[in-house]
Formats: structure tokens, C-alpha cells, sequence
């Protein structure tokens, strides 16, 4: 027996590579289609910016800076509000173009979540191999027992730190540009404003952004709330706010994506209770020992991925489909309470 060992240890290891191996494709292939589909989703949105564009020059007559300064608001669901629509038939595109916006937006949002959820599954795969390299005598400093004594992985903290970072430049970027280029402005356009004269703007009723204006205009726009009390009124200041819009309001999407993975991951650990406390908890027989159905509930709760309301919310509908109370559920039972 004891010659077989190493044999067995050795088809074992062969079949742990071999999932693994299979793991990774799956994963690379997973990640290739959410690429594509990301690829896919940004191809349409430049599209529908370009067709909003177009359709605004042709329409309602607007330059093309002024087009593109409207409909990247739009997309970005700033919507200043400074400048709208009057002809009938653009209001009608606008109704349909908007509500596809809305879609676009919904689709960038599901996947954020769906990235915080899958950061989240790595997280727990991660805790799960660290776990099991600690009882087969791999590095102890990856063992699980290293894992909870912080509350935040540095890489993770780090990550936010950067997506805060970048989103802040943008908001100084905005606030520099805005306070030194655009400090008073008569506007142009479907905006000028009447009577007021560009060599004397302050005293002739141009529009005054003082450095907390500029300050404030820049959260607020990539903030997406846009207000409109203050909003970008010079040529200069709308053919740099296409791009600073647009960036800026994805620089912001990320930093909220970051800080929900790490908002999510503390909270989640928060949760964490010692392993002792939930052997106790799952081992109902005090036999000592976990079963692997036990052991699946103890890891479930042990990296914070359920809480045990949630488990207990199951055993009870799992009382209530096991009418015979003979510890076992068929299928038409299933079906009966769950559904198809």
C-alpha cells in the first residue's frame, strides 16, 4: 500500500493540473467574450453619438461643435440644459434617441456589477486554493490563516486610490481650465447672451465662473447630476468639454466601480466569523468532524459569500417542499414550489 502512495499522489496531482489547466481556459474564454461584448457596446455608443451628431446639424440646424457638445451631455446624462431642442420632428428623434441612451447606460452598468461579482467569485476561489495549499504544506505566508488579518488587500486599496486619483485630475482639470479660460463669457450661439460685450464682459452681464464655480461645475457635470446653473459657455470651453465630459465621467464610473469592489470586500470580511465558531455551528451531531455538505456551508459562510438568515430562509422552504417529512424532495416537488 505504502508503495502505491507515491503513484497515487502522482495521478492525483496529474488530474489537479488538468482542472486546473481547464479552469484557466474557461476563464480565458470568458474573458475574451466579455472583451468582445465590451468592444461591441463601445462601437454602438460611438455610433449613436455620431448619428445624435449628425442628426442635430441636419435638424436643428446646430453647428457641429454645438451638436457634439449636446449629445455628448446626453450619453453622459449630464444634460446641462443650456441648450434644447425646438423643431418637432428633432424633439421626436430625441424621445426614442434618449430612451436608447438610457439602455446604454443600463448596459455599462451591468457590467460594472457584474465585474464587483466577479471580483468578488475570484476573491472566494483564491481563499478556497490558499486554503487548500496550506493543508497539503504549501508557502505558509499565502496560507488562509494570512488572509483575514487585514481588512483590505494593499492592491485593492491601492486601486482605489488611483481611480480616485485620476478622477480627481479630471475635476482640476476642469476647475484650471474653466477658472483661468472661461472666468466671465458672453457665450455664442443659440446662448449669447444679449448686450453684453466680450472686452467688457464682467460689467456688461457675461456669465462669471469664480474658482469655486469652476470647482463646483466640475463635480457636479462628472458627477453626471448637471444641474445647469453653471455650464461651459465659450467655444473653447464646450470643444474642450466634449472630451473632458466623456472622460471624466468614465474616470468616474471607475472610481465608483473600484470603491464598491473594496466597500464590498470589508463589508463582506466584516462578516467573517472564527472558524472555530462555525465548526460548532455546522457540526450539528457534535461528531467532530464536517460532512462535505456541511463542509460547503462552512466555507460559504466562512468567506462571507451567504448569511445564515439566508441558510435558514432555505431549510425552512426545504421543510415546507419535504410535505412527507422523510428528509427527501423529487422533482415534482420541486417544480410544485421553484418553478420550471
Amino acid at each position: 500500500m505504502e508503495a502505491q502512495q507515491p503513484l497515487l499522489d502522482k495521478r492525483r496531482k496529474k488530474m489537479l493540473e488538468k482542472s486546473e489547466r481547464l479552469e484557466m481556459k474557461m476563464q480565458d474564454e470568458e474573458q475574451a467574450a466579455q472583451v468582445k461584448m465590451r468592444r461591441r457596446l463601445a462601437l454602438f455608443t460611438a455610433s449613436w453619438v455620431l448619428l445624435g451628431v449628425l442628426a442635430g446639424t441636419q435638424m436643428e440646424g446646430w453647428t457641429l461643435l454645438t451638436s457634439c457638445y449636446v449629445f455628448v451631455q446626453i450619453v453622459t446624462t449630464i444634460g446641462y440644459g443650456d441648450i434644447t431642442v425646438a423643431d418637432p420632428q428633432m424633439k421626436l428623434f430625441m424621445s426614442f434617441y434618449v430612451m436608447v441612451c438610457i439602455l446604454l447606460v443600463a448596459g455599462f452598468f451591468s457590467d460594472l456589477v457584474n465585474q464587483i461579482i466577479k471580483h468578488e467569485s475570484n476573491n472566494f476561489v483564491k481563499h478556497l486554493k490558499k486554503a487548500g495549499d496550506k493543508g497539503t504544506g504549501a508557502d505558509e505566508n499565502d496560507a488562509a490563516s494570512q488572509i483575514f488579518k487585514k481588512p483590505v488587500k494593499a492592491g485593492a486599496k491601492w486601486s482605489v486610490i488611483v481611480a480616485g486619483l485620476v478622477f480627481a485630475a479630471f475635476v482640476l482639470a476642469g476647475t484650471l481650465f474653466y477658472g483661468l479660460y472661461e472666468n466671465c463669457s458672453c457665450s455664442y450661439g443659440a446662448t449669447a447672451i444679449q448686450g453684453c460685450i466680450p472686452n467688457k464682459c464682467m460689467s456688461t452681464g457675461g456669465a462669471v465662473k469664480s474658482w469655486v464655480d469652476c470647482f463646483y461645475m466640475s463635480v457636479i457635470t462628472l458627477t453626471t447630476v448637471g444641474f445647469g446653473d453653471h455650464s461651459p459657455k465659450s467655444m473653447s470651453g464646450r470643444v474642450f468639454g466634449c472630451f473632458w465630459m466623456a472622460l471624466g465621467v468614465g474616470a468616474f464610473a471607475n472610481f465608483v466601480g473600484e470603491f464598491g469592489k473594496v466597500f464590498l470586500t470589508a463589508q463582506r470580511k466584516a462578516r467573517i466569523k472564527s472558524s472555530r465558531t462555525i465548526f460548532r455551528e455546522m457540526d450539528t451531531d457534535s461528531s467532530g468532524y464536517l460532512t462535505l455538505h456541511e463542509f460547503r456551508v462552512f466555507a460559504l459562510l466562512k468567506w462571507g459569500l451567504v448569511e445564515p438568515d439566508q441558510l435558514n430562509g432555505i431549510d425552512k422552504l426545504f421543510e415546507q417542499i419535504d410535505r412527507s417529512g422523510d428528509g427527501h424532495v423529487d422533482f415534482e416537488e420541486l417544480q410544485r414550489f421553484c418553478g420550471h
